[in-house]
Parts: C-alpha cells; structure tokens; sequence
C-alpha cells in the first residue's frame, strides 16, 4: 500500500468519525433537551399541588379560627347540660338493678289496677343498655334496659288510660309490643321497656 491511500483512507475514516461526532452531538444535545422539558413538567406539577395543598390546609384554617373564635360553645355547653338532666330525670334510678325492677314493677301494678284491669302478671327481663353505630353494638356504661310482659285484662279504655299514664309519667315508657287477643275473655299482653341509672 502507498503513503497515498493510507493518508486518503485515514481521511475517509475522519470524515466519517466527525459525522458520527456531530450525529452523538444532536443526539445528547435531544436527549438533554427532552430531560429538561420532563424535569420542567415534574416540578412544575409538583409546585402546582403543594399550592393546591396550601391553599386547602388555609381554608381549614380559617375555619378553625373561626369555629375557636364562635363564643357560642358556652351555650351550647349549657344546653347539653340542661337536657342531659332532664334525660337522666327521666331514668329509673336505684341502687342496685333489683331495686329498679322493683319499682317498674311497683309503677305498672298501680296504674294497671287506676285503670280499671284485673291483677296483672309481670315477668321483667333486665339487660345492659346498648346502643347500634356504624355497624357496631356499644353498652351504655351504667345503664340498664329492663323489659317487662305484662299480660292482663283487655279493656279499650283502660288500655287508652294505661298509655295516657305513660305519656304523662315523669320516667321514660316505651311500648315495645302490644298484642291483644278478643275471645270470651279478651286479654292483652304488652312489652314495656325502660331504662335504669345505677347509682
């Protein structure tokens, strides 16, 4: 081989190494160029969300300042109170859960014999107070409900007077259940509950 087509071939492979050089320059200069514009949308989508953020936790703020700033919770306070009393006002209370059974019982006999109806039976059923939320039975702390089935004589009035008393008694009387039977000797028999307070 001559010196000349050494020198023409080296010159041929420089040519092509300057344009494989300049095609890896425009590749890195896209590569970057892209890399900037992604970077650029990242930040500015996570700049645009901590200012979302902020503007909500402003608005909570707000709220709370003025909910802390309402002087009105004193009688709100007071109101629960109030009707706090009157709800336990209306709880049988007594010392020990027999002693309630034994004056709802005593109250059912002495309205059933003011109205009129014969001697009645009475069996009282006594169980923790609970109440039902979002899918879960909570017991009341201190409470109980007892249930009594009273079973007697069937009269319209006197059963319209026996649910008047219950209205106008100063204890809490729910009629749970009322079935009443008319034959030759019409009875009736009612589920009546009530709550207790131990004290």
């Amino acid at each position: 081989m001559k010196v000349e087509d050494v020198v023409r071939a080296t010159i041929a492979r420089l040519r092509l190494d300057a344009a494989a050089v300049e095609h890896s320059r425009w590749l890195i200069l896209g590569v970057g160029a892209l890399a900037w514009v992604m970077l650029n949308a990242y930040l500015a989508a996570n700049v645009f969300a901590a200012h979302r953020g902020h503007r909500d936790l402003q608005a909570e703020m707000t709220r709370l300042t003025s909910l802390i700033g309402d002087t009105s919770w004193q009688g709100h306070l007071q109101q629960s109170d109030a009707l706090k009393l009157q709800l336990n006002e209306r709880l049988w209370s007594a010392a020990t859960p027999g002693l309630a059974e034994a004056g709802f019982e005593r109250w059912i006999r002495e309205h059933v014999a003011k109205q009129g109806l014969e001697t009645p039976q009475i069996q009282i059923t006594r169980a923790p107070a609970s109440i039902q939320a979002g899918g879960t039975t909570r017991t009341l702390a201190g409470l109980q409900r007892m249930t009594a089935k009273v079973t007697t004589s069937f009269n319209a009035a006197g059963l319209a007077g026996l649910a008047a008393d219950m209205v106008e008694s100063d204890k809490t009387i729910l009629v749970d259940q009322l079935i009443v039977r008319t034959q030759r000797n019409s009875r009736m028999e009612l589920n009546l509950s009530t709550f207790a307070r131990l004290e």
